[in-house]
């Protein structure tokens, strides 16, 4: 089961990243919508896998404050990735949060790839 996920949570992020680099290309509100819906499919996919890793490697005994850590920093997340965005927008451009997003993606894809290497061996 654990290397189902682990396929489908790396699938999952790379057609986030190609579902990012389009929109910073978009030449009218309905194109941008479209992409918009991908990138919330890909979101509500990816979530559930995410919350399964963790279930999976958690600690049983510390599964409560790893989830409410995961919780914390999504909320975080999206209250600072619109802070940061609109600096990144207004110094550079619309369309460079886009790219700066799909930077973010492949940075964590990275890095959680290397981070869990060991635990893709024991699988």
């Amino acid at each position: 089961m654990t290397a189902s996920v682990r396929k489908s949570v790396d699938g999952r992020s790379c057609v986030g990243i190609l579902v990012y680099i389009p929109q910073a290309f978009v030449q009218n509100a309905w194109q941008l919508g479209g992409l918009r819906f991908l990138v919330g499919i890909v979101d509500a996919a990816l979530l559930p896998q995410v919350q399964t890793l963790l279930a999976k490697y958690s600690p049983h005994q510390n599964a409560g404050r790893i989830f409410s850590y995961n919780q914390s920093f999504q909320a975080m997340g999206n209250m600072i990735g619109p802070l940061i965005g609109s600096t990144v927008s207004g110094v550079f451009g619309y369309s460079s949060i886009f790219f700066a997003t799909s930077l973010l993606i492949i940075v964590n894809f990275v890095w959680v790839r290397y981070s869990t290497k060991e635990l893709q061996e024991e699988a």
